[in-house]
């Protein structure tokens, strides 16, 4: 695919999109909300509600847990990902 799409536009730049790896969101203090005043609370839980059932059958990805081992493997895939910056 990166092929391809090299052939089509030499000058495609690919950027890396990452999952936010154990989320940590505070959407329980008063400052998350500061944008969303027009949010009913009702609205807050049942966002509460679906991720508490999803929480149930399956772990969020996280990483708190992981070996050094694979935490360099984890690091060494974002940085090759990573384009190379070109000096003159």
């Amino acid at each position: 695919m990166v092929e391809l799409c090299k052939h089509q536009h030499p000058d495609v730049t690919f950027n890396l999109e990452m999952i936010t790896r154990d989320p940590e969101i505070p959407c329980l203090k008063e400052e998350y909300w500061a944008t969303f005043k027009e949010v009913p609370g009702s609205q807050l839980a049942r966002m509460l509600q679906m991720v508490r059932s999803i929480r149930m059958r399956r772990a969020f990805p996280g990483f708190l847990n992981w070996s050094r081992r694979k935490l360099a493997v984890e690091e060494e895939n974002v940085l090759s990902s990573l384009p190379t910056v070109k000096t003159n």
